[in-house]
């Protein structure tokens, strides 16, 4: 259920999709510490 989820910048849980084979192609890459950008057509957050 995702009616609780909040969107990037605020305070709350979110949720994503995506395929693995596009926009999350490099998730596999990410480690810990690292800072991932999260950009939508309202805002950007980091």
């Amino acid at each position: 259920d995702s009616s609780g989820a909040g969107i990037p910048g605020e305070s709350k849980t979110i949720l994503m999709a995506g395929h693995n084979n596009t926009f999350f192609n490099d998730l596999q890459s990410v480690e810990v510490g690292d800072v991932v950008t999260i950009e939508t057509h309202f805002q950007s957050a980091a």
